[in-house]
């Protein structure tokens, strides 16, 4: 979106697809056919995902990431990324702060757990607030709304019962073995009205 290489509107053929041996499955392996980022979003398609990056390619991806404070390195540099495979891993912190940049309109704040330490009532330190604009407000607007999307009808719908509005994505882990069952599972959510 930022680069103008797709819109959310972009057709893509959510079938399976081989990349040098790799094919990258969704759940129960499930495909709808054509589809659009949007809902590949929505629904949480891995193969829209994959062409996505193939489209936006693996260096840009990796680059955007680190934008966004995420840890990776060269050796992330491949279409599995796009599923969230990173050789170090994640941690809730890294995730919380790449999400947290879309809820302050693309503006990347490096999260920490202390804001200000007080003596006497008054603040003997403050923590640096490091800022830099990552993607433009008209791109922060656009992936807040397929998440609020995603919480309303998408993979996260049980939030929509909520009585406010949630930006929500959901993902899962897979075990090697038993594609069937999840090993892990992840739900990152947030409201910028807060």
């Amino acid at each position: 979106l930022e680069n103008n290489l797709i819109s959310l509107a972009t057709p893509i053929d959510d079938t399976p697809v081989s990349y040098g041996g790799w094919t990258p499955q969704n759940y129960h392996g499930e495909n709808v056919g054509i589809s659009n980022p949007r809902d590949g979003i929505k629904q949480s398609s891995n193969t829209v995902a994959v062409k996505v990056a193939s489209y936006v390619g693996e260096g840009t991806m990796v680059d955007f990431g680190k934008k966004f404070g995420l840890n990776l390195i060269d050796e992330d540099k491949n279409l599995t990324l796009a599923l969230g495979a990173t050789k170090g891993g994640q941690t809730p912190k890294n995730i919380a702060g790449a999400y947290s940049a879309l809820s302050r309109n693309g503006e990347y704040i490096c999260p920490s757990f202390i804001r200000f330490v007080t003596k006497n009532n008054q603040k003997i330190y403050t923590t640096a607030q490091d800022k830099r604009k990552v993607i433009s407000n008209a791109t922060a607007f656009l992936l807040n709304d397929c998440l609020i999307d995603t919480a309303k009808t998408g993979t996260a719908k049980t939030l929509s019962s909520l009585p406010f509005s949630l930006a929500s994505k959901t993902g899962t882990v897979q075990d090697t073995e038993n594609s069937s069952i999840n090993t892990d599972a992840w739900n990152v959510s947030y409201n910028n009205k807060f």
